[in-house]
């Protein structure tokens, strides 16, 4: 699905590049070079580790521990954010993101079923070490890929780097691609290859006007906001600690934009 959806993107990106081209009066193929491209695969190969790295994770730790330690990305966004691309935050901005991080954490928090496994304490210090990985190439990946729109021949259009990312993670995942394999459900599989791709294109808009950090409460919102609808359209049900995350979360919002 991550090779489909990268290759999605390439096109989406190509397509709209070359509708844009003519009307351009800087390309931004004047400035490029095979130094300033292969720039591009650095959050690529970033973002195609960490996809596979989930994966190992999963399978040590349950899915409300990985969300709750999955949480620390945003955290690392901040780190990278202020050691990389030297922002300077606020002590309120950086209780916001620390309390948004908790609240993301406590929203996921679900009893555990009777008679599921419970995993080794062994295995799981491993899968939440997994996800700690993840989740600094997750913050670390966002950064380099903040500062290559923003900062690296700024001029340039944004379609023609978004290109040239997708181009390297349509290759960089391309060994997970087995057309023989049947894929299971496709309408779901299209489905999910579409909104996804779509989420991509709307990250680098993100990430282009306003930043990581941003990209990361909107994203959490999302969350929210989608826990609700489901509550409402599929019988979702909505335990306390979700009530109480989220409490966490607008508290999160406040300090961080007021």
């Amino acid at each position: 699905m991550v090779f489909y959806t990268e290759s999605l993107k390439m096109v989406i990106a190509l397509g709209v590049y070359m509708f844009q081209l003519p009307r351009l009066e800087y390309t931004g193929l004047e400035g490029i070079s095979l130094r300033s491209s292969a720039a591009y695969a650095v959050p690529a190969l970033m973002y195609a580790a960490q996809n596979n790295i989930n994966y190992f994770a999963l399978e040590l730790i349950d899915p409300p521990t990985y969300q709750v330690w999955g949480s620390a990305k945003l955290i690392f966004a901040g780190v990278f954010s202020r050691a990389l691309l030297g922002r300077l935050l606020t002590w309120r901005q950086w209780a916001g993101l620390a309390l948004l991080a908790i609240g993301m954490g406590i929203t996921t928090l679900k009893p555990m079923p009777e008679g599921e496994e419970k995993k080794t304490s062994q295995a799981a210090l491993g899968g939440i070490g997994l996800v700690l990985i993840s989740s600094a190439l997750s913050g670390l990946s966002g950064i380099v890929n903040e500062w290559l729109i923003k900062f690296q021949d700024p001029k340039a259009p944004l379609m023609l780097k978004n290109l040239m990312l997708y181009a390297f993670g349509a290759v960089m995942c391309s060994y997970g691609w087995q057309p023989s394999k049947p894929l299971g459900d496709p309408p779901l599989l299209v489905c999910l290859v579409l909104v996804q791709a779509a989420v991509g294109i709307c990250v680098s808009l993100v990430l282009k006007y306003s930043d990581t950090l941003v990209k990361g409460f909107s994203v959490s919102g999302g969350v929210v906001v989608a826990m609700v609808a489901s509550a409402a359209l599929f019988d979702f049900h909505l335990v306390s600690s979700f009530l109480i995350g989220v409490l966490v979360v607008c508290a999160a919002f406040y300090l961080y934009f007021v």
